[in-house]
C-alpha cells in the first residue's frame, strides 16, 4: 500500500510535473502570442505615428498647430490672418482660387496688444511686414520668400506704418506732418519731407510718385499731395465736410470717396450711373481746378477703392451684401458691377493677372474679365489686408 501509495504518489508528482512542464510551454507560447500582438499592435501604432509624423514634416506645421503650405509661386498676394489664436502671413492664388498659410508671426512680450501688424509690397520690391510694440519702436520684417521665413530688416519709430509709393517704401503716423522714405534693406529712414496734412488718410501712386494723404475734422476735409521726387506739395485744398470712407491716389492725384447711405425705408429710385434697380449710386467728380478727384456714393457704403491706368474699382457694401463697381476713370461710367456673394464687406481690392482680387474678412473672390465672381475661403480671419501700390 505505501509502495502502491508511493508509486500512486510518484505517478501524481510525474503527471504533475509533465502537466507543469505542459502548461508552462503552453504558458510561454500563450505569453509569446500576447508579445506578437502587442508587437503587432505597437508597430501599427508606430506606423500610424510615422505617417502622421510623415505628413506634417510633408504639409509644415508651425506654432499653435498651423498646417503650413509652401505655394509661393502661386501667391501673387499676401495677408495676415489670425488662425488657431496665431498671426499668419497667408498667401492668395488667384489663379488656383485658393489661399494658405505660409509664415506664422512668432509672438513676443512686446507686441502691442492694441495695434496690428500690417503687410505692405512696393513695386518690385520685398514684401514687408511691421509689427507694433509696446513703448518701443516697431518691428520690421522682410518676407524671404526662399527660406519660407520672415527676415528682422531693423525697427522704425513706434506708431508709424509703411505705405508703398510705386517702388518706393514711405513711413507715415496718423496725425503726424512728417514723411519718411525708407530703405527696406536696412529699415533706415533715408529722407524726409514736411508733409501740409497731419495724415488720417494716406494712400500712394506711380507715375508720378505720389504721395497723397487727408485729414477729416469737424471744418471740411483737407487734402494734399506731395511728389517725392522733388518733395513738392502739388495740391492742398480744404472740402466741405463729408463722410469719407476710402481714399486713394490716382496718377499723382488724390482720390476722396464719401459715402451717404439713406435712411432705412427710403423708397428705391434706381441709379443711372449703375444701372442697378437699387438705390446704390457712384458719381465721379473731377476737380481740374482743385487737383483732387472724389466718388461720391449713395445708398451703400464704400469700403474700399482700387485704380488702374483706364479704371476705377470700388467695393460697395450695404445690408451684409457686396458688389464691386468699375467706372470708367476718365467719364465716371459704369463699365461693370458685380455682385460679390460671401463677402458682407470688402477690406481691400487687388489688380492681379488673373483678375480683380476682393478680400473680406473669411473669405476671397476673383472677378474675372467676364464680370463673373468666384469666392473661396481664407485658412483664417483677416486681420490685415495688404497695402499695395497702385497704378
Amino acid at each position: 500500500m505505501r509502495s502502491a501509495n508511493r508509486s500512486g504518489a510518484g505517478r501524481l508528482t510525474a503527471w504533475g510535473q509533465l502537466s507543469a512542464r505542459l502548461t508552462g510551454r503552453l504558458g510561454s507560447r500563450r505569453r509569446l502570442s500576447a508579445r506578437l500582438r502587442a508587437g503587432r499592435r505597437l508597430s501599427a501604432v508606430g506606423l500610424a505615428v510615422l505617417l502622421v509624423t510623415v505628413a506634417a514634416s510633408l504639409t509644415g506645421c508651425g506654432p499653435g498647430g498651423v498646417v503650413l503650405g509652401h505655394d509661393w509661386q502661386g501667391a501673387e498676394l499676401l495677408a495676415l490672418a489670425k488662425v488657431n489664436g496665431q498671426r499668419v502671413v497667408i498667401g492668395i492664388d488667384p489663379s488656383g482660387l485658393r489661399s494658405e498659410n505660409l509664415i506664422v508671426i512668432a509672438s513676443k512680450t512686446q507686441d502691442d496688444p492694441v495695434l496690428g501688424a500690417r503687410i505692405t509690397h512696393a513695386a518690385g520690391g520685398p514684401w514687408l511686414v511691421t509689427v507694433p510694440a509696446r513703448q518701443a519702436p516697431n518691428l520690421l520684417y522682410r518676407v524671404d520668400a526662399a527660406q519660407e521665413a520672415l527676415v528682422g530688416v531693423g525697427t522704425i519709430e513706434a506708431g508709424r506704418g509703411v505705405l508703398p509709393v510705386g517702388p518706393r517704401v514711405v513711413t507715415v503716423a496718423a496725425g503726424s506732418r512728417a514723411v519718411g522714405l525708407l530703405d527696406a534693406s536696412s529699415g533706415r529712414v533715408t529722407r524726409t519731407w514736411p508733409s501740409p496734412v497731419a495724415a488720417a488718410y494716406a494712400a500712394g501712386s506711380a507715375a508720378p510718385d505720389t504721395l497723397c494723404v487727408a485729414h477729416s475734422g469737424a471744418s471740411g476735409v483737407r487734402v494734399a499731395a506731395v511728389a517725392l521726387a522733388t518733395g513738392r506739395v502739388s495740391s492742398t485744398i480744404t472740402l466741405a465736410a463729408r463722410s469719407v470712407t476710402a481714399f486713394g491716389c490716382r496718377h499723382g492725384r488724390p482720390l476722396l470717396v464719401s459715402s451717404a447711405v439713406p435712411p432705412a425705408g427710403s423708397p428705391s429710385t434706381g441709379s443711372a450711373s449703375t444701372g442697378s434697380a437699387s438705390a446704390t449710386s457712384a458719381e465721379l467728380r473731377r476737380g481740374p481746378s482743385t487737383g483732387v478727384d472724389e466718388l461720391v456714393v449713395r445708398g451703400a457704403v464704400a469700403t474700399a477703392v482700387a485704380t488702374s491706368d483706364d479704371s476705377i474699382f470700388v467695393a460697395l457694401s450695404n445690408n451684409a451684401r457686396s458688389e464691386v463697381l468699375e467706372l470708367d476713370g476718365r467719364t465716371g461710367e459704369r463699365v461693370r458691377q458685380t455682385a460679390v456673394d460671401g463677402l458682407p464687406v470688402v477690406r481691400g481690392l487687388y489688380r492681379t493677372a488673373k483678375g480683380l482680387v476682393a478680400l473680406g474678412d473669411e473669405r476671397a473672390a476673383v472677378i474675372g474679365a467676364t464680370g463673373s465672381a468666384y469666392a473661396f475661403k481664407l485658412p483664417g480671419t483677416l486681420i490685415a489686408a495688404p497695402d499695395v501700390a497702385s497704378d
